[in-house]
């Protein structure tokens, strides 16, 4: 802070070491919900690789990617779900032009960059056009997890196993479902979403006019 004071003096050099603290927790916060859900994301992606049945590359590479997609989704909407709960509108705001702008375009272009360049445009197309459908329909989800037989409820996470299995090109298969259900909740549970949240509402600063980059 010397440094601050020299430049400043005191009372100036507080406020300015205030606000760049600040900014660091704010930052910090904002990352450490984003790290949750592409490592959530990716962890289920690769658990659910070995389901896929087709033979042929190309069909193998699309499936992977709106597996991976499919997930993505999820636990953005979960990180939503828990911010809308505990977070101020302008905070929720803040959150979401993080995930917006950095986020989910880090983790679309990251993981595309293994697959051909001639899938990369259209499926990163594809990925953002479907993304405020599928919010809505997650939306509508009465339940996160089924309280009866999960491969016909209409809970989420048996919503997006049926999705998950028919994109595998195994329409309806019980095994499949019920192991996207297990690692989704699996994942879910690592995350330990609420505490991110409740740190993220002690340490964004809804009022602050800072870059949130």
């Amino acid at each position: 802070m010397r440094i601050f004071t020299k430049l400043f003096g005191s009372s100036r050099a507080k406020k300015v070491f205030e606000a760049r603290d600040k900014f660091r927790r704010k930052s910090s916060a904002l990352r450490q919900i984003g790290k949750a859900v592409t490592i959530a994301a990716d962890d289920c992606y690769r658990k659910t690789l070995p389901f896929i049945s087709f033979t042929e590359e190309k069909s193998k590479q699309y499936a992977s990617i709106r597996i991976y997609y499919e997930y993505l989704y999820f636990f953005r909407h979960l990180a939503f779900k828990n911010a809308f709960s505990r977070l101020s509108v302008m905070q929720v705001k803040i959150l979401h032009e993080y995930m917006a702008g950095i986020v989910i375009p880090n983790a679309v272009d990251v993981f595309l960059k293994q697959w051909p360049e001639e899938l990369q445009s259209g499926m990163r197309s594809e990925f953002f056009k479907k993304l405020n459908d599928v919010e809505a329909d997650y939306g509508n989800a009465r339940e996160l997890f089924a309280k009866k037989d999960p491969c016909s409820s209409d809970a989420l996470t048996s919503k997006i196993g049926r999705n998950i299995a028919e994109t595998a090109g195994i329409p309806n298969h019980s095994t499949t479902i019920r192991t996207v259900i297990i690692v989704m909740t699996d994942a879910y549970k690592a995350m330990k979403l609420e505490k991110l949240i409740d740190k993220a509402k002690e340490d964004i600063y809804a009022d602050e006019e800072m870059s949130i980059r």
